[in-house]
């Protein structure tokens, strides 16, 4: 299956899927960064300010786990335009090759 799988009857679906897709992993690649500088941040603080990091680290922790889970189902969300486009396509070439019964 190629990466880029465009449907020439539906463009803007197609288009659509494609930036869905694109955004859902932007917002999952973000979240993870973040989760990645939240525990960097609490494994290189010091004892005297932990409770603050602590805080703020939990704070952006789960912020960024629904990023994570945002990015999850727009990825989905493209995922699905994409395979109802595939349907499609392939219902269309079916129907081409066999005639219904008259």
């Amino acid at each position: 299956m190629s990466i880029t799988m465009k449907n020439p009857r539906f463009p803007a679906l197609s288009f659509f899927s494609a930036l869905l897709i694109g955004i859902g992993w932007t917002l999952i690649a973000i979240g993870i960064l973040v989760l990645v500088l939240c525990a960097i941040s609490l494994f290189s603080s010091s004892a005297t300010d932990f409770g603050a990091v602590l805080t703020t680290a939990m704070t952006f922790g789960l912020a960024s786990l629904a990023l994570v889970l945002i990015g999850l189902f727009t990825v989905t969300g493209g995922e699905s335009v994409r395979v109802f486009l595939a349907i499609e396509a392939n219902t269309h070439a079916w129907t081409a090759v066999v005639k219904r019964p008259e």
